[in-house]
């Protein structure tokens, strides 16, 4: 790979941490609401996704899903499967009497 190459994916990948996206959201909201100490696990989760779907990308899967409409609509059932899953399965889940901690103010 050529240095242009990886200049460029660097650039999309702070491009990516700038934007306000689906995934930057949770980070500042959990950040402001609970203090940054509380806000890097979830920074450790966000940053290899990001990373998996720029490699992704990268590899040639977002050419062939704007290619292949079969493709796609195999993708987004799948996507849409496992969200429905979950949601079942946090919606049976039984919640344990003092589960969730009451809430603190929030620390910088």
């Amino acid at each position: 790979m050529t240095i242009e190459t990886w200049i460029a994916l660097a650039l999309s990948a702070i491009a990516m941490l700038a934007l306000l996206g689906p995934t930057i959201l949770p980070v500042m909201g959990r950040s402001l609401g609970s203090g940054r100490r509380n806000a890097l696990p979830l920074v450790a989760g966000v940053a290899p996704g990001d990373l998996s779907g720029m490699v992704l990308s990268l590899a040639g899967l977002g050419a062939l899903l704007a290619t292949s409409a079969t493709a796609f609509a195999l993708l987004d059932w799948a996507g849409a499967t496992c969200l429905v899953w979950l949601g079942v399965r946090l919606w049976g889940a039984p919640v344990e009497a003092g589960a969730v901690p009451p809430p603190s103010a929030p620390r910088a």
